[in-house]
């Protein structure tokens, strides 16, 4: 609980100088093919190299069976814009998928393949079919997790609805009240983060100042190079940062 506390500490003043940008959502499942389905058929993303694009977002598949879905981790969902909800009570039911409309009217939450919890909320103005919303925590300290967020990643602390939040260029990270315990997303459907930032070992600097372990490496395929960082946060979440450069 130490870094917990740390994080407590932080304020709006300490918010990282440059912001992180989202850029995939990692998920865990014991049959690609049903996944894929569920993001290309029956949700408006596209298959890429055997990954799936959500206009900027991506998520990455991975072969290895979850040993449970999302909800009950720190990441208990992750929300998307779509041009109108309605579509997906049909889509959902007649794919095998449960639902939840939500009380607001204009949201649905799908639990997916391998348990990975989905909610839509309609955009009558959306210019994309599909783009990318919120990461919704479920967490025993949402303000401490706000002014982490904001000190490591530059996540502007704000509030969506009810909730505590913090606002990225092309996502909100939103950290609801958990009910209980929650568990890390390692091994689960969700099963990790990644942000795009401008410079990965500044930031694990600052993460290794706080007593969070942050791995680091670099990738060379061709033209393309990237570094990458590998750490979970304070409550659990895994998370990956990558650096980009042609």
């Amino acid at each position: 609980m130490r870094l917990v506390s740390l994080a407590l500490l932080f304020t709006v003043a300490g918010i990282a100088q440059t912001q992180a940008r989202l850029h995939a959502i990692g998920v865990n499942t014991a049959d690609r093919d049903v996944e894929l389905r569920f993001w290309t058929a029956l949700l408006p993303c596209a298959e890429s190299n055997g990954q799936v694009d959500c206009g900027e977002t991506k998520v990455l598949l991975s072969n290895q069976a979850p040993s449970g879905g999302s909800a009950g981790t720190i990441v208990n969902h992750i929300g998307f814009f779509v041009r109108s909800i309605e579509p997906y009570f049909e889509k959902a039911s007649a794919a095998g998928y449960k639902y939840t409309r939500i009380a607001t009217g204009n949201q649905i939450i799908i639990d997916g393949p391998d348990g990975v919890r989905v909610e839509l909320t309609s955009d009558t103005n959306a210019t994309a079919a599909i783009r990318f919303h919120h990461v919704h925590f479920s967490t025993p300290d949402p303000k401490g997790m706000q002014a982490w967020y904001a000190k490591v990643l530059g996540a502007t602390p704000g509030k969506r609805a009810q909730w505590e939040a913090g606002d990225l260029p092309n996502a909100n990270l939103t950290y609801a009240q958990a009910n209980g315990p929650v568990e890390p997303t390692k091994g689960r459907a969700i099963a990790g983060v990644e942000f795009e930032v401008e410079n990965v070992h500044r930031i694990g600097d600052m993460l290794r100042a706080l007593g969070v372990e942050c791995a680091e490496m670099a990738e060379q395929n061709g033209l393309y190079s990237a570094i990458h960082g590998s750490f979970t946060d304070p409550w659990g979440t895994s998370v990956t940062l990558i650096q980009a450069q042609h």
